[in-house]
């Protein structure tokens, strides 16, 4: 499951992001303070640290070529990596951004249905089946 935050996503936004947060560690500044948030929001301005979809499909291309095309999938964690979603996938709503460079990649249709939801699904199906097996021979 290929996680949207940009610093899983792009080693230059890790690294900026690196940098910043022991930049703002040896300073004693709080990240969540107003000093910190005024610190962040001038360094944005000169380094990168959000990504874009076209990098997020790399990812999904590196696992396809790694594992195979029946074992990725999206992990947005929308709920979870705050503000480093790429720039053009910030909600569900980015989807057909993420589908439309798959297309210009040269995936199927079937493998996106198979990357958008199909290999979750059958994997989800299968720990299903997995704990009703377990179930079965509980003698709790």
């Amino acid at each position: 499951m290929v996680n949207f935050g940009s610093m899983f996503l792009d080693s230059v936004c890790l690294k900026n992001c690196n940098d910043a947060i022991s930049y703002m560690d040896s300073q004693g500044i709080a990240y969540y303070s107003q000093e910190g948030a005024d610190y962040l929001a001038e360094f944005v301005k000169t380094h990168k640290v959000i990504t874009d979809s076209k990098q997020l499909v790399n990812h999904i291309d590196h696992i396809v070529k790694i594992a195979g095309i029946d074992h990725v999938g999206l992990g947005s964690d929308f709920n979870g990596v705050g503000p480093t979603l790429p720039a053009d996938v910030s909600d569900v709503s980015g989807y057909p951004v993420i589908v439309f460079e798959l297309l210009k990649r040269g995936y199927t249709e079937d493998d996106i249905r198979k990357i958008l939801s199909g290999n979750f699904l059958r994997v989800w199906d299968k720990v299903i089946e997995k704990g009703k097996e377990i179930n079965a021979f509980s003698t709790i």
